[in-house]
């Protein structure tokens, strides 16, 4: 249990100290939020697998105005990794409220705001091929913990 304790610890000091928070102090206030959000799985690996992510995300920010899948197969190597509802969205979205200094997105438009800030277009065209589709939900990241204050 003392051992799991200090892996813990060390992944949230690994985190703090990394050189993509390090380059913007105001992301310390994301990093304590993604430990009060604890573990995913209850896994320091799958946890600090999708941390690793996260800082590929944000170290890529601003975009360059890249629709949202390109930006996230540039970043991660998956167009569909920062989808609303996985949980490397939600710790994005997350850290992007905090740089940008803005409440965590509850509707789409919220959401989109939040993106263009980034640099990053939010469209449906980009999902779903028409613009005529169906608009983007609201974020539902939240069904993660990780949005919550």
């Amino acid at each position: 249990m003392a051992a799991r304790s200090l892996d813990r610890r060390e992944l949230w000091e690994w985190l703090g100290a990394h050189s993509v928070v390090a380059a913007q102090p105001v992301r310390a206030g994301w990093v304590a939020a993604m430990e009060r959000a604890g573990l995913v799985e209850q896994s320091i690996p799958r946890t600090r697998t999708l941390l690793e992510s996260a800082l590929r995300v944000l170290g890529a920010i601003p975009a360059q105005g890249q629709p949202l899948p390109v930006f996230a197969d540039e970043t991660v190597d998956d167009p569909h990794a920062l989808d609303d509802g996985t949980r490397l969205q939600a710790m994005v979205i997350r850290a992007l409220a905090v740089i940008h200094d803005r409440p965590v997105p509850t509707d789409a438009g919220e959401l989109r705001r939040l993106w263009a800030l980034a640099g990053v277009v939010l469209e449906c065209a980009c999902r779903f091929g028409h613009a005529r589709d169906p608009p983007i939900p609201a974020c539902s990241a939240d069904r993660f913990g990780l949005l919550a204050e």
